[in-house]
């Protein structure tokens, strides 16, 4: 989708949420379009219009309309061969993790830097711009210290293999949905205008 209007129309752009099942993805997509997270809470968000379309309306720093489009995906045997339907189009990948998750160690090696990035490569969307997502932080205690994600291991991973930045979030804490909210747009916006400046050049070329 991406697409960028200076008509007045608003921008599309569109933010594919991935990570495995758990780790909060849909209610925090829920959180983000501020409608009432079910119980118990679905799978994935539903793709039906009710209560309403999958985007938020929102608009950017300079006072452009946006409508920024929210996927969400499902980890399960039956559903690897479905999720990549939702990669066309997506201007950012949001990519997320839990901030307490006792198998920590191997989190990112095995499962953030080898499994999302060998899917995102695999299926051609390289290029396409992914933020780290350290999600459910309102969870962390000092009983489960032990079991944390540290800043550190997240900076490794985004050092080596070449994620953009991480953010940390709370639907408990509505100032770190809007920070997210924010960032997903400049993000996305961002990529979205570089791809409408390389289709520009392409017809160019072609006439």
């Amino acid at each position: 989708m991406g697409s960028i209007n200076r008509s007045g129309e608003p921008i599309e752009l569109v933010a594919t949420f991935l990570g495995f099942n758990g780790v909060g993805k849909t209610t925090l997509l829920y959180n983000i379009l501020d409608r009432t997270v079910p119980d118990p809470v679905p799978k994935v968000l539903p793709w039906n219009e009710e209560p309403g379309p999958l985007y938020l309306q929102t608009q950017t720093t300079d006072g452009r309309k946006v409508h920024l489009h929210l996927r969400d995906t499902y980890v399960l045997d039956e559903f690897d061969r479905l999720r990549p339907l939702n990669f066309p189009g997506t201007d950012v990948f949001v990519l997320c993790f839990p901030a307490v998750d006792r198998a920590h160690h191997d989190i990112f090696e095995d499962t953030l830097d080898l499994f999302w990035r060998d899917e995102i490569v695999r299926c051609g969307f390289q290029d396409i711009p992914v933020i780290l997502l350290k999600t459910k932080v309102d969870e962390v205690t000092p009983e489960n210290i032990k079991d944390q994600v540290w800043q550190e291991a997240v900076d490794m991973s985004r050092h080596r293999v070449g994620w953009m930045f991480s953010l940390e979030v709370s639907v408990l804490n509505r100032s770190t949905v809007q920070e997210l909210i924010s960032r997903i747009i400049v993000v996305a916006l961002k990529h979205a205008e570089r791809k409408a400046r390389k289709s520009k050049r392409l017809s160019c070329c072609l006439l």
